[in-house]
């Protein structure tokens, strides 16, 4: 297991830019509205051989009545910074040399301190050498080591990363990739997605809170559960765009459907007393166009006992026909009700995904289609199975041969919530 390392901070000194700039990728939301990181968001970083896994943090807001707008939520992200570094094995403190030492700075230090864990200060925005010279009025912090760095322009990195490498142990070979399986979770503002994973995990390693929107940035959830490895993308609540008002909303936006994009499985949640929107059929448009697995998760069970679930489920497959191969099911993750068999459900439609069928079974299907000549059918393809079809003309082949053959190849071989894809080929 990598060792883990902290990056904290009051709100808005740059922990997110620092971030990117160390593991030289684009992962936190950068803006200048404070409180925007409010999750633990997780990274490996990687230097001269050496290898840790760097943790963001929100904003440390340790007197609340700077922030009164934040005061709810802060104590969330107060609870989330106390996992992180309780995790890790040293913490980056950031600071801001161009506003200077501020009273808060000096709650974080206090913080830090308390928590007896090895501290490395890093003073931010230092972009030229008259910055470099105030930056050592941050040793008033009481801290031995003290790095002036500019995260923007990449200033003061490599001597940061020595140091941290020097606390760290070397990678002597190198790390055997397990198989894992990527999971975005996906759907409007407050449906419970938080809540659907810290249920999953039974650890409130997400920020849970009923405020629509908490969860701004997409956050990435690695862990292991019955000999199987999981990547969880929380994703930001997707909104129309005609609400969305400003940068910060259209960036979550723009990453929610990166995380589809990068996700093997898509789990839409959705509010039980609001159904399928039209917004949800949007995303399942989306999701299917990028040939994704998926399953729709209708959440909040628990507010209609005496539901008749069934009848529920007809109703909404009367409006997403075209998806009958995608599963539905009824969840409750304040009661933790069917979450658990959701992640079995998810490990299943995994191996459907990834299952290749021989070649004589596939040719001992019945198919037939006319005035077109069947010849050969084979897969060439898995994550999602896609099967070449050879043919005496392909121009004959109509859209809802296409829809039979899949049909028959669900049948037969069970690949429930994947989609499929097929090519018709003419036989050379």
């Amino acid at each position: 297991m990598k060792d883990k390392i902290a990056i904290v901070g009051r709100p808005n000194v740059g922990k997110s830019s620092l971030f990117n700039r160390l593991i030289k990728q684009r992962k936190s939301i950068v803006e200048k509205e404070d409180g925007v990181t409010r999750d633990r968001i997780y990274a490996d970083l990687y230097w001269r051989g050496y290898c840790a896994q760097l943790i963001d943090t929100g904003g440390l807001i340790a007197s609340p009545e700077y922030f009164p707008s934040l005061e709810k939520i802060e104590i969330l992200v107060r609870k989330q910074i106390d996992i992180a570094v309780e995790e890790a094995m040293l913490a980056i403190f950031v600071t801001d040399v161009r506003t200077g030492l501020t009273p808060l700075d000096k709650d974080v230090s206090l913080y830090l301190k308390r928590k007896q864990k090895e501290v490395i200060l890093v003073v931010n925005k230092v972009d030229n050498e008259g910055l470099k010279n105030e930056a050592v009025n941050f040793y008033q912090l009481g801290f031995k080591e003290l790095f002036p760095v500019s995260a923007a322009h990449g200033l003061g990195i490599g001597e940061l990363l020595d140091c941290l490498i020097k606390k760290l142990p070397p990678i002597l070979s190198p790390l055997i990739k397990e198989e894992t399986i990527n999971v975005a979770i996906v759907g409007k503002p407050n449906v419970g997605k938080s809540s659907f994973i810290n249920s999953l995990l039974r650890d409130e390693r997400v920020l849970v809170d009923e405020q629509p929107g908490t969860t701004r940035d997409s956050v990435d959830i690695l862990f292991k559960k019955g000999g199987r490895n999981y990547l969880l993308l929380d994703t930001a609540g997707i909104r129309r765009k005609k609400v969305i008002k400003d940068t910060l909303d259209l960036y979550s936006l723009f990453r929610t459907y990166k995380a589809i994009a990068r996700a093997e499985i898509v789990l839409l949640l959705i509010d039980i007393r609001e159904g399928l929107s039209r917004q949800d059929i949007t995303i399942l448009n989306f999701i299917i166009k990028q040939n994704k697995a998926g399953i729709i998760a209708v959440n909040k069970k628990d507010l209609f006992k005496d539901a008749c679930f069934k009848e529920y489920e007809k109703m909404l497959r009367q409006r997403i026909k075209y998806l009958h191969f995608v599963p539905i099911v009824f969840t409750s993750a304040l009661k933790g009700e069917n979450v658990q068999q959701t992640l079995d459900l998810i490990a299943k439609i995994a191996d459907n995904n990834s299952r290749r069928i021989a070649t004589n079974l596939l040719n001992k299907l019945n198919i037939s289609f006319p005035r077109t000549r069947v010849y050969y059918l084979t897969q060439i393809k898995t994550k999602p199975p896609k099967f070449l079809v050879f043919v005496n003309d392909s121009n004959s082949i109509k859209a809802n041969h296409s829809v039979y053959l899949k049909n028959l190849l669900r049948k037969e071989f069970d690949f429930k919530g994947v989609p499929i894809d097929i090519v018709f080929k003419n036989r050379c």
